[in-house]
Parts: structure tokens; sequence; C-alpha cells
């Protein structure tokens, strides 16, 4: 991983979260069990410190644009008012900039015939990568309109290496963090 928190760092790790991460758990979304485990584990680690969410300011437009029950658009204000937190990062001319680079070089590689990454989500892209963030958390696997979904991106040149995933189920969260306490490690020498 091109960010990864060195051992024995207490700092949160710094994610990015997409837009459909927040619109998952703020609109209460039917989605397969194991994905709404795993939008509800990453608000309990927010909600613990563990990590640190950035997210474009871009983000705010696209949540508020979804029919948002009352209840959780106050958890949305009160998120927007933690900036230990939310980093919510404005669309810079670097951050613009960096995401026209995206997008051609996602359309130059050839590899995807062509075709590009949404303005949007080049932003968010280019914004998850000014920020250092070791992973970008997203449900968009395929595009509507011939458009490219950002999963089958992640790790590629055009992404500058951004590591691109679904958020990890509760399970998967477990083992990173024993991983990186070193318990797994102890454990497997034991054998």
């Amino acid at each position: 991983m091109r960010h990864k928190k060195q051992e024995g760092e207490g700092d949160p790790r710094l994610v990015y979260w997409d837009a459909c991460i927040f619109i998952a758990h703020l609109k209460n979304e039917q989605r397969a069990v194991e994905e709404v485990d795993a939008v509800g584990e990453q608000f309990r680690r927010l909600d613990d410190g563990e990590i640190v969410v950035v997210t474009s300011t871009l983000t705010l437009t696209e949540v508020l644009e979804c029919d948002i029950p009352a209840e959780n658009r106050a958890k949305l204000e009160t998120l927007k008012q933690m900036p230990d937190r939310l980093k919510l990062d404005q669309v810079s001319m670097p951050i613009a900039e960096l995401a026209h680079d995206i997008r051609s070089d996602i359309k130059a590689s050839g590899t995807w015939g062509g075709r590009t990454v949404k303005t949007a989500d080049a932003i968010h892209i280019a914004t998850a990568w000014v920020n250092k963030c070791e992973v970008m958390y997203t449900f968009d696997e395929n595009c509507r309109g011939g458009g490219l979904g950002l999963l089958p991106l992640s790790g590629t040149d055009a992404v500058r290496k951004l590591l691109i995933q679904k958020p990890p189920t509760p399970t998967q969260t477990t083992l990173d963090r024993e991983w990186d306490s070193g318990k797994v490690r102890e454990d497997e020498e034991g054998e």
C-alpha cells in the first residue's frame, strides 16, 4: 500500500470515502448483509477514532441529492462539525488538474477501450491521492452510461497506484487490527 501506517504508530488511518459509503448509511440502503455490516463497521471505526475520513466537498452535493430521512440528515450535520474525524477537502486547482490528468491517463491507457471515469469520480480519486489516503472505499464497480467504475482501477498507474476497495467487513477489519498489532504473527510463530 502506498500510505501504509507504520508499525507502532498510534495515529488513526487516513481513508477516503466515496459518496456511496455515506449514502448507503444515511439512506439505510438495502444492500447485501456483508456490505451493510462493512459500512456499519466504517462508521464504528470513525466514531472510535480509529480512522480519519477524507472526502471531497463534492460528496456533500452527491449525498444531499438523495432522499435522506430527516433523522439521518442530523447525523450528516454532526459529521460536518467533526474536523478531527472528517476532513472535507475542497476542489482546489491541483485537485482539478490531477482529476483531468487521471481521466486522460485512463482513456489513453487503452486498457478500457477508450473509456474513462466520470469527472466526479476523478475528483474523488484525485482528492484521495492528494490527501495521501491509504485506501479509497467505494461500492462503484460499474458505471451506467458507458463510463468506468472505480474498483477495477485499484492500484493501476492511471490512478497513481491508489488502492480502491469495498469497505472491509468487521471480520476483515478485526484481522487487520490483529495483523497490525502483531497478534496474528505471534499466533503463527507459536504453531
